[in-house]
């Protein structure tokens, strides 16, 4: 056999990269640098021939192969996924340690694909595609190489081996769980669609619909039916896992004898029913085989949440339900098991999988991978649990988490551990858009891992009437019953959220430990908004509570946690009055303040005038007094409907009010929906507008957000993120944390300057990481987050302490990590400008090339351009039309179209013509009705008229398209003359002649713009960005560039020339950075960076 050791580094010619992903180095950096590979180029094997033949193409293995056969290779067209599953266990039969592992680069289809086999496990497992196509469970596939401390991976062998075990046990967990996910969610349908009411329960449906705020009663039978599907089967699942741990008794197959019984029929009512209350410790008369079970608590055992329900469902879904989960899949309680049986962590990826695509848009909701998870947790409780006069350690923390009780007694004492298990008890933690529960999970296991720890190395320095826990598992209850708090919209996610809470209690329970009673989570895991209550209006949010009441509350709450049986249906009562004191008390105050309101304004409009005239109140105060008799009513209105309603609606400031009236929160995180204001209700579109001014673009105070030159109005692009940031802020304690992943484009785009300005002047930020191309592939859909990690400031003790300098940590795209002070977050200096998150010299010359000239916009309008509101007809229509002239789109390469558009409208003006041809017209009536509701259209608007025709882009123009890795001007002809219309996914500025218009393009093609866009522009899909009209308006362009004249300056003639004779990139870039008559340092920047381009892409290192 010969073979050729080959240096990865220098061995392949074509760059496996796609999306900003090298396969190569990937599988480079898990191997090290030691690592050597050998080409295979005879076959004295059988497994060597058929990869030889099966491949196509050269391939390695490892040298030495150790304890797996390795082979990387590369290819034209990839196999089939068959082909590779027989390779790959032909290749695991013949190695030493019986694994297999292949890496593989598909040149032709820019595809990755990663196999692994173990001998005698069934076939081998493969991925393909590009990593963009990832599922969040299969993520670390191709994570960033870790770093190696186990001895066992110091070899190439050693990693490769690691490398093969966690493909295929997150490839099985893949498979395993989109097959659970598919068939229990067809189960859920399938129970949904037989469940049948018995009397009253249509009317039990419409009022939980009313309870939710929901506007439409038919939806309100679905959406129950839904909830009560979704209860049942959680209620089981939970019992499996519970099974699994030992925790129903002695007896292994007990729910597969009691709900499987043969000849048993009605088992809703005779098997499902007693089961659930033995389960909640209702009644003394359970039969004689459950009367071992513990007694669980929890509200999701609760009779009134299901069985006591006027509802019912028939033997046979209930047969198959039982009869799949109980036969045909294995359970464990362990978070993120060996990919063989379902686990906790599989789970949560089921909001995802069961919510419909138009309700993932509409809440904005999106898995979060595990890593980032805990990344973001374990940082955050960093900031709290740290000893006293410490600095905050993440390093230290995990130390701790990862230390023994007698360990962590020998680092920090026993005086300090019973301090540090005080400070965990007394946190309070909540996520505000909880979804399945990733971020309250991962807060509830590490506080719950450390409380125990510090507790037993503190031993009976902790003496404070609080209980020590015994075991992780009590720790965790304990955490569970007190410190996490979280809030979803949506009742799939809240149960969830539920869910996956009591499994991790479940999970730390040890081999013959006795399970902890359930802790009753609806008093912290609510089902509503947010932002705000269905009950509340806008004015009520700041309504203060009488002490009395909150200190009742507070006091129902802790008892509630641990309630059981007949003591929890009486504090449920207790509760219920309490709550609807609590709201009583905040609608009769608001009452009170508007009636008093309305009083005053009306004697005022009475009073004499100067000479004694009574002239009448004003049209202004007649507006004043219709408003504030209108919000009367509305406010008596939704006292009275819920007044009798059983279940008041979630409201933080009721629900919340025992941490609310201490303070707030310590810690406030997660990530929160990201949704468009246009993608909400009308109604709570304006809820949201008048609670949340950020939204606005305003501050707190009213006033607008920004310097008066950079504001723009941006409607309802505003993204809903922002008001989560703002009621993080709300509810945070002074000195609190908030740790939310963001979307990225809040850090630039306009509508985020209020939310950049208040973060500076109202917290100490901490960390800002921009995670929009690492973190692609991580998510299921294509986000582009960032990390916001900020600490509310705490108000200053004295009126003349002076302010603390801070800094905050930073991570860009392409660079390091580094410290800035926040008020130097600002491209242009102010706080509500754009943080391109660089560094200080960096920005110094940002700050140079933006100050040197006045920008764009104050010379040139830049337009968008033509939107039709219905493409389908505008677009290439069948027929010929002599209307039709070609468009060019943002996604047409070079500038060339590859469209054509009905346009009947004058090409020089951009007026509609009177009429169009006879054919376009027989083209477009029949849609009349369709093209007359476009939401441009007005009642006067022909229906053969198309929207946003400037007149500035119908002659000479410079246009680019919307997003793209840069901005690539192009030159137009005027339509008039053939030149191409432009659709509303380019931009772009009116020039009077030619000359000009290559002019203004070669200006900002050149190397100094581009990198100012990269650094203004919002991210995009991809590495890429958009390239909109605030974004290219605040380009420095001065304003010599619009002459032609004798008057022009020598290096606006020398810029022509250069344009005219084809001159390279450099050259252009030499004159602007003259022209703008830069200071040394910013000049020697930017003349750096613009040579380390890569081809066409510009970019910061």
């Amino acid at each position: 056999m010969e073979r050729e050791v080959v240096d990865m580094g220098q061995r392949t010619q074509t760059r496996g990269e796609t999306g900003g992903f090298d396969a190569r180095g990937w599988l480079q950096g898990w191997l090290g640098e030691d690592a050597l590979w050998v080409e295979v180029s005879s076959a004295p094997t059988l497994v060597a021939h058929t990869a030889r033949s099966l491949l196509g193409a050269r391939v390695f293995v490892l040298e030495p192969r150790g304890p797996v056969n390795a082979m990387y290779t590369e290819w034209d067209r990839a196999p089939s996924a068959h082909a590779l599953e027989h390779l790959l266990q032909r290749m695991a039969a013949e190695a030493p340690g019986a694994m297999a592992y292949l890496v593989g680069w598909c040149r032709h289809a820019s595809e990755v694909v990663v196999g692994t086999a173990i001998q005698g496990d069934g076939s081998g497992r493969v991925w393909r595609g590009t990593p963009r196509d990832l599922q969040p469970d299969q993520s670390t596939l191709l994570a960033s190489p870790p770093t190696w401390t186990d001895v066992s991976r110091e070899t190439p062998a050693g990693r490769i081996r690691a490398a093969a075990m966690n493909a295929w046990t997150v490839l099985g967990r893949s498979d395993l769980t989109r097959r659970f996910l598919r068939e229990v969610g067809g189960h859920l349908r399938e129970i949904e669609k037989s469940m049948t009411w018995s009397e009253g329960g249509q009317g039990e449906a419409h009022g939980h619909c009313r309870r939710q705020g929901e506007d439409e009663p038919g939806r309100s039978d679905d959406g129950l039916r839904h909830r009560h599907a979704l209860e049942l089967v959680s209620r089981l699942l939970l019992l499996l896992f519970l099974q699994e741990r030992g925790a129903l008794g002695e007896h292994p197959e007990l729910l597969r004898s009691w709900l499987l019984e043969s000849g048993v029929d009605q088992l809703w009512r005779r098997r499902w029913v007693p089961l659930c209350r033995a389960l909640a410790g209702l009644g003394d008369d359970r039969p004689a085989r459950l009367a071992t079970l513990p007694v669980l608590g929890g509200a999701l055992f609760d009779p009134g949440t299901l069985v006591d329900v006027p509802v019912d469902v028939p033997d046979e879904p209930l047969r198959r339900l039982f009869l799949d989960l109980l036969g045909r899949y294995r359970f464990t309680a362990r978070e993120a098991g060996d990919g063989r049986c379902i686990d906790p962590e599989m789970l949560g990826q089921v909001f995802e999988a069961w919510m419909e695509r138009p309700d993932r848009s509409r809440d904005g909701a999106f898995y979060t991978p595990p890593g980032l998870v805990d990344q973001l947790v374990v940082e955050a409780l960093a900031r709290h649990l740290r000893l006293p006069g410490a600095e905050p350690s993440v390093e230290g923390l995990r130390a701790w988490l990862a230390a023994t009780p007698d360990a962590l007694r020998e680092v920090i004492g026993r005086e300090n551990a019973a301090w540090l298990a005080r400070r965990i008890l007394a946190l309070r933690i909540v996520d505000p858009a909880c979804g399945s529960g990733a971020f309250l999970v991962s807060a509830a296991a590490w506080c719950g891992r450390l409380l125990w720890l510090a507790a037993q190395a503190a031993g009976d320095a902790l003496d404070d009437g609080e209980p020590t826990p015994r075991s992780e598992a009590h720790a965790i209850s304990m955490v569970l019953r007190d410190v996490v708090h979280g809030v979803d919209r949506s009742a799939t996610a809240s149960t969830l959220c539920t869910l996956r809470l009591w499994l991790l209690l479940v999970s730390r329970t040890g081999p013959g430990e006795r399970l902890p009673g359930l802790p009753n989570l609806d008093h912290r895991i609510r089902q509503g908004n947010a932002l705000w209550s269905p009950a509340a209006a806008a004015a009520a949010e700041h309504v203060p509570l009488p002490d009395a009441l909150v200190a009742q509350w507070k006091d129902v709450q802790r008892r509630w946690g641990l309630a059981r049986g007949e003591a929890r249906t009486r504090i449920v009562a207790e509760r219920r009055a309490l709550a609807r004191a609590l709201h009583d008390h905040r609608w009769s105050a608001l009452l009170r303040r508007d009636r008093a309101r309305l009083d005053q304004l009306r004697r005022s409009a009475e009073c004499p005038g100067l000479f004694g005239e009574h002239p009448g109140p004003s049209a202004g105060v007649r507006h004043r007094i219709a408003a504030i008799e209108t919000a009367i009513e509305e406010a008596e209105h939704r006292r009275h409907c819920w007044s009798d309603e059983r279940d008041l609606p979630f409201d933080a400031a009721v629900d919340f009010a025992d941490v609310l009236a201490s303070g707030g929160f310590d810690l406030v995180l997660g990530n929160p929906p990201w949704v468009r204001l246009s993608a909400i209700e009308p109604h709570e579109r304006a809820l949201v507008l008048d609670l949340y001014p950020w939204m606005r673009g305003r501050d707190e105070s009213g006033r607008p957000a920004g310097r008066p030159g950079n504001r723009s109005a941006f409607g309802v692009q505003a993204d809903l993120s922002v008001a989560f940031v703002q009621r993080a802020l709300q509810w945070l304690r002074p000195g609190g944390t908030l740790a939310y992943v963001i979307p990225a484009k809040l850090l630039r785009a306009p509508y985020g300057a209020a939310l950049r300005e208040g973060l500076v002047r109202r917290t100490d930020l901490v960390q800002i990481e921009d995670l929009s191309r690492t973190g692609q592939g991580l998510f299921h859909a294509s986000v582009y987050p960032a990390i916001l990690m900020a600490d509310r400031r705490r108000p200053r003790a004295r009126v003349n302490e002076p302010a603390v300098k801070r800094t905050v940590r930073l991570h860009g795209l392409r660079a390091p990590a580094r410290l800035v002070h926040p008020e130097d977050l600002g491209l242009d200096g102010a706080p509500s400008d754009p943080w391109p998150l660089l560094g200080r010299q960096e920005m110094q010359a940002l700050r140079a090339l933006q100050a040197a000239a006045p920008p764009l916009s104050r010379s040139l309008p830049v337009r968008m351009g033509i939107k039709t509101g219905a493409n389908a007809l505008f677009l290439d229509p069948a027929p010929p039309l002599s209307e039709c002239r070609p468009v060019l789109r943002g996604r047409d390469r070079d500038g060339v179209p590859a469209s054509r558009l009905l346009f009947a409208h004058d090409p020089v003006t951009g007026d509609p013509l009177a009429l169009p041809s006879a054919e376009a017209m027989a083209w477009l009536e029949p849609h009349a009705a369709r093209l007359r509701r476009r939401a441009d259209s007005r009642p006067d608007t022909p229906i053969w008229s198309v929207f946003r025709v400037s007149p500035e882009l119908l002659g000479h123009r410079v246009v680019w398209a919307d997003i793209g890795p840069t901005l690539c001007p192009h030159v137009l002809e005027p339509v008039r003359a053939g030149g191409p219309l432009v659709l509303n996914t380019l931009y772009g500025v009116g020039a009077p002649d030619p000359r000009r218009a290559r002019r203004w393009a070669a200006w900002l093609a050149s190397a100094p713009i581009q990198l100012l866009l990269q650094a203004r522009a919002e991210p995009a899909l991809g590495g890429h960005f958009r390239f909109q009209a605030h974004a290219v308006g605040s380009v420095p362009f001065p304003p010599v560039l619009l002459g032609d004249d004798v008057r022009t300056p020598s290096w606006v003639i020398s810029l022509d020339q250069a344009v005219d004779d084809g001159a390279p990139g450099a050259a252009i870039d030499a004159i602007v950075l003259d022209a703008l008559a830069l200071a040394a340092a910013p000049h020697r920047l930017l003349v750096h960076l613009g040579e380390r381009r890569a081809g066409e892409r510009i970019g910061w290192p």
